[in-house]
């Protein structure tokens, strides 16, 4: 009696029937949800560990594999205490968030070498750096060093000739056109020192291989047709095809919201990887050319 009860009820239930295009996206959501899921957020924050420049920031808007995770990343790094509070890290020292996500070395994150690998870890590294100048002149020299010195020494002492020091906590272009600053930093010899708890940036200068930048361009032109693309297609299918649900036309507001929602993601990734990025300051170190030779 029980079974026939059920069995008329779930005959009389209304049913609805989905289109080939909604069966198709809801299984594309629910597929793509777990690999998000997974993988988003490591990839997230070891792409934001390694952006320096604009074209960086600027393809991680294009795509951002982890949105939550780049605005839990910028309010770690650069947000207020109470911010900081709202997403569980009120207690996080400083250094938590530098050794995950930025790309700076300080006097509490080092870098080391570590089975063939490189790995940030808390404290002030022992690193001895030496140089030696083939140019050392061992008749007329007035020292006993025999052109070998530590990389302090040598800067102290030839510095000036070689190198040439360009410091950097944001790009100009970008904050001078925004009007945020108006002074523009030249090139600058090396005239002090480093410091003698200097802590080198492994993963930047050895561990990641640069490619052309002409690769990052084309990565950031395709990402940026791609999410034009995306824009235009909403706009063809809304105004022109006119496609809808049940061959009802589609809703006003939905183009709309589609572009508008879209730009302020993009650009919400943007400055969220912009502000993470330009929390340090960047030392480039330039080789002068008449001292090419000089050292090794």
């Amino acid at each position: 009696m029980f079974y026939n009860a059920l069995l008329a009820i779930l005959l009389v239930l209304p049913v609805a029937h989905a289109g080939g295009w909604d069966d198709f996206s809801n299984n594309l959501a629910t597929d793509l949800a777990p690999f998000l899921s997974l993988f988003g957020e490591q990839i997230t924050k070891q792409y934001l560990s390694e952006c320096t420049t604009m074209v960086d920031y600027f393809i991680f808007a294009m795509a951002p594999m982890g949105i939550l995770t780049g605005l839990v990343s910028a309010i770690r790094v650069c947000g207020t205490p109470s911010l900081r509070a709202f997403i569980g890290r009120a207690q996080e020292g400083a250094e938590n968030a530098e050794a995950e996500l930025c790309t700076s070395t300080s006097r509490d994150v080092c870098e080391l070498y570590n089975s063939g690998g490189i790995a940030r870890v808390f404290g002030r590294p022992k690193i001895l750096e030496v140089l030696h100048d083939p140019a050392y002149d061992f008749e007329n020299a007035q020292d006993q060093t025999a052109g070998i010195y530590t990389f302090q020494e040598y800067i102290a002492r030839e510095g000036d000739k070689v190198w040439e020091r360009k410091t950097k906590t944001a790009d100009e272009k970008y904050m001078r056109r925004f009007g945020l600053k108006d002074v523009e930093r030249k090139p600058t010899a090396i005239l002090p020192p480093p410091p003698a708890t200097f802590a080198p940036n492994l993963s930047l200068n050895i561990g990641i291989k640069k490619p052309h930048k002409a690769w990052f361009f084309a990565i950031a032109a395709t990402g940026f047709l791609l999410q034009v693309g995306v824009l235009v297609f909403a706009g063809v299918a809304t105004y022109l095809l006119k496609w809808g649900n049940d061959d009802s036309p589609p809703e006003s507001y939905a183009c709309p919201l589609v572009i508008s929602g879209t730009v302020l993601v993009c650009g919400g990734m943007f400055h969220c990887a912009f502000l993470i990025g330009q929390s340090t300051k960047e030392d480039i170190w330039i080789r002068k050319e008449r001292g090419k030779n000089q050292a090794d």
